[in-house]
């Protein structure tokens, strides 16, 4: 994935004006999508409008032996924040989550993207909400996924 060149003078600067927007997008299949931007106001991006929220995203630490999980906190929530939440955590599944970095002066060219993490924990009060966002694990699926077994494979035997 290419940067734009806003982002890269903006990462490499000593100082920028140039403001860098995370846009998270949530999709289950009880609770619907939604879509949020870190910004005071609403933002378009690749025609989706992604309302503006207060939130902060931390991105996962790099450690070899823990599964990568990214933490999304949001203060201050309103009541169809926390009913989405509640939703998402009491139906059994979980939403799918995509985090994509941008631009607010170039909101159409994606500077960084993570897809296909998925909601694994909603905590929340009446003041604050976390979401720890993680990566499907493969730790438990069977490897090599086929038996060997004279039916399957007859010249093996």
């Amino acid at each position: 994935m290419a940067l734009s060149q806003t982002l890269i003078r903006a990462a490499t600067a000593q100082q920028t004006g140039t403001l860098v927007l995370v846009l998270a997008t949530f999709s289950h299949p009880i609770a619907g999508t939604r879509r949020i931007v870190n910004d005071t106001a609403d933002l378009t991006s690749n025609g989706e409008v992604f309302e503006a929220y207060p939130f902060s995203v931390v991105l996962m630490a790099d450690k070899p032996d823990e599964q990568p999980v990214m933490t999304l906190q949001a203060a201050n929530i309103s009541r169809d924040v926390l009913a989405y939440a509640r939703t998402a955590a009491a139906s059994g599944t979980r939403a799918t989550v995509t985090i994509q970095i941008v631009a607010k002066d170039e909101p159409n060219i994606v500077g960084a993207q993570y897809t296909n993490l998925e909601a694994v924990e909603w905590r929340y009060t009446l003041e604050q909400i976390t979401a720890r966002l993680a990566f499907r694990s493969y730790q438990s699926e069977p490897f090599p996924a086929e038996s060997f077994t004279p039916g399957a494979f007859p010249g093996l035997f």
